[in-house]
């Protein structure tokens, strides 16, 4: 199974998102292990090939499709858990933007026809799953707890919120392709879509990049990789006409042509992109049509086209000998 994440970078003097970075490394020993903070994603961005799209007028072209009038609305449970001691739990669970996670949701993809609701969200109290690190123990303890809590099949987005990640880590998805995989991880036990989740560190809460955290991880859980996938040596990365190849150094929020023999410059304003930019973020419309197509080949009830082994019973309540309170925000 293949896992994206986004770091906040700790590179002195490039915004205010990096110095918050850097209170993290100094004040939050406990959040793990600390990463090289050039290094945003433990994946190999230039594992996936496929034919080369150099015709800047085709980009353009595709880039002006209308999406919104061409598809019926998409629209997606979320489970949001909040997990952690009781301290933990109550030092954040008040905060605006998990009480808005899901107007954060709708403002990155209603505009494409996919909207999410009803959001329910949980408290999680289990100090085993509080005090460790949820990167270090993603293939085994993590999935533990995903198998424990998640409620609803693939159409759902179960999202975790947890007290630890490696330093600077903001969080982690799995591609919908993970669905296809009935065996999951190779050594790893449990049913096929343990892992189908998106997790987010309650230390995204200290900075900017909440909001941008939280649509970028579930733009992967809809199949979207990163605009720089591949760099510059792979034409086409990411599987998107429209999006530029781009190496990933570009974290500054300023425009830049870091590939230059390609057509067009970096996506610093993109949402799946590692810009410290967080505002005005947006998804092309090539990367619009894209997550639709993931949603009716992975997960959409109607027309998924899975394995034998997802016929398996789904959770639909709340288990409760691990759920202390739930809907402690707003929708």
């Amino acid at each position: 199974m293949i896992y994206w994440t986004i770091i906040l970078p700790t590179i002195l003097g490039m915004a205010s998102l990096f110095s918050v970075a850097l209170a993290q490394a100094s004040q939050r020993p406990s959040l793990g292990t600390t990463r090289d903070p050039l290094n945003w994603c433990g994946q190999d961005e230039n594992v996936h090939t496929i034919g080369r799209e150099d015709d800047l007028a085709a980009l353009e072209a595709f880039s002006k499709r209308s999406l919104n009038t061409e598809q019926a609305s998409i629209h997606i449970p979320v489970n949001v858990f909040l997990v952690g001691t009781e301290e933990q739990r109550n030092s954040i669970k008040y905060k605006i933007e998990i009480r808005y996670i899901g107007t954060t949701l709708n403002d990155g993809y209603a505009k494409h026809g996919i909207t999410f609701g009803p959001i329910e969200t949980y408290e999680v109290a289990n100090d085993t799953y509080a005090n460790m690190n949820h990167m270090e123990h993603r293939h085994d303890k993590t999935r533990d707890m995903q198998r424990a809590l998640r409620i609803g099949g693939p159409e759902t987005l179960n999202l975790y919120m947890v007290p630890k990640l490696d330093t600077g880590l903001l969080g982690y998805a799995a591609f919908p392709d993970l669905l296809t995989n009935p065996f999951g991880i190779v050594g790893a036990t449990g049913t096929w879509f343990d892992g189908d989740a998106v997790v987010i560190s309650h230390s995204a809460l200290d900075g900017t990049l909440f909001k941008k955290a939280v649509i970028h991880e579930t733009g992967h859980w809809l199949g979207l990789y990163h605009p720089f996938q591949g760099s510059c040596k792979v034409p086409n990365g990411d599987y998107i006409p429209d999006t530029p190849q781009s190496r990933h150094e570009n974290y500054a929020c300023k425009v830049k042509d870091t590939c230059p023999e390609f057509p067009g410059e970096d996506l610093v304003w993109n949402y799946m992109a590692y810009s410290s930019c967080d505002k005005n973020l947006s998804f092309t419309p090539g990367q619009a049509l894209f997550m639709r197509q993931s949603w009716y080949s992975f997960r959409d009830p109607k027309t998924r086209d899975l394995p034998a082994e997802s016929r398996v019973t789904y959770r639909t309540t709340p288990n409760k000998d691990m759920i202390v309170r739930s809907r402690f925000g707003k929708a």
